[in-house]
């Protein structure tokens, strides 16, 4: 007599836990990809435990959903509030939420392992900058949002998603006003190729710069690669004493690298507020608490987190949804580095 065709036989086919089989032949809710293959293969080995399939639940009755971050999470205030909006918007649609720190030299095949054990319907990855990390990440084959992504020309064809702030936008309009209020003579600090996020608001510079007829002066920007220590204010202010002058703005990639402008700048006794402007982004709280208080472009952090699960139900949803970036609306907060200047000469 012939073995009859059980959970785990179909299982140890398809190099999936017994768990997922099970829910995909009892119409619970798995990746619509797996469920077709659990159902194809069990009819293909002749399963004949079930007889009507269960209408199928959706991704906001059950699933689980894994933050993957190259990083500790609890490290920055950015951080916290991100997972916030993640974990709000997950409780809102009965979502579990994982937590995974994944490092360059982490072994993919744990990862795979940990993701069949749990039953991982979509991924949400933090701080991964690199096209190597984002490709071992999307050979996983899950429903992926990648919250920013790394600098270069991505590939928006396969099934996964990037949500992120409107960059541009946000700093063109920042710098915009401030050419209103006085404002000629922009500078960047940070490296531009170290994110999308931050090419993006170099981008919204020149962009601003070009629409209102200024020039851009290279030698004026410090746009190093990683190995410059930007946190560094000894070291900024080492690179600011050999410019040609001194800028009556620098337009810098976040809040970390702008208070350590303020910084440099008051080691060089240069820190006139009626002179040079300083912007930051991001809106950490330590941008409240610095003297002088930063002027800063803020994003809510709980907006861009809950967007992102948001982003990544719709991929579970519809796999062959057209691969998106979703900018999230920031706004300029003007303290005390961005007062009208004054248009006397700096040397």
């Amino acid at each position: 007599m012939k073995k009859a065709i059980t959970l785990n036989d179909i299982a140890c086919a398809l190099h999936l836990s017994r768990n997922t089989v099970s829910k995909a032949l009892n119409g619970k809710y798995v990746p619509a990809k797996t469920r077709r293959l659990v159902l194809d293969t069990a009819v293909r080995m002749g399963y004949k435990s079930f007889d009507v399939i269960a209408p199928e639940k959706s991704a906001a009755e059950e699933g689980k959903i894994l933050i993957l971050s190259s990083v500790p999470l609890i490290s920055a205030n950015y951080y916290i509030y991100l997972i916030r909006g993640i974990m709000s918007e997950a409780e809102g649609r009965s979502l579990e939420v994982l937590q995974y720190i994944f490092r360059p030299n982490s072994d993919l095949e744990t990862l795979k392992e940990y993701i069949r054990q749990f039953d991982v319907n979509g991924i949400i990855c933090i701080e991964f900058f690199t096209r190597r990390s984002a490709d071992k990440i999307l050979s996983l084959g899950i429903p992926t949002v990648f919250m920013d992504h790394f600098y270069g020309d991505e590939d928006l064809n396969g099934e996964y998603d990037i949500v992120l702030p409107d960059n541009v936008n946000a700093v063109r309009s920042a710098c915009k006003k401030l050419i209103a209020a006085g404002a000629d003579d922009f500078s960047f600090i940070g490296n531009p190729r170290n994110c999308k996020s931050f090419y993006e608001r170099f981008l919204g510079m020149r962009e601003a710069l070009y629409e209102e007829g200024l020039p851009y002066s290279p030698e004026l920007s410090l746009t190093r690669d990683n190995s410059f220590p930007y946190g560094s204010a000894e070291a900024l202010a080492e690179a600011f004493s050999r410019f040609v002058r001194l800028p009556d703005c620098f337009v810098c990639a976040n809040d970390f690298i702008a208070l350590s402008v303020i910084d440099a700048l008051k080691q060089m006794k240069k820190l006139h507020l009626d002179k040079i402007n300083v912007l930051g982004f991001d809106n950490i709280p330590e941008s409240r608490l610095s003297s002088p208080k930063l002027s800063t472009i803020n994003i809510d952090k709980q907006v861009l987190g809950r967007q992102a699960v948001c982003t990544l139900m719709d991929r579970i949803s519809n796999p062959a949804l057209q691969s998106r970036t979703i900018g999230i609306f920031c706004n300029y907060i003007q303290r005390e580095t961005t007062m009208p200047l004054l248009r006397s000469p700096l040397v």
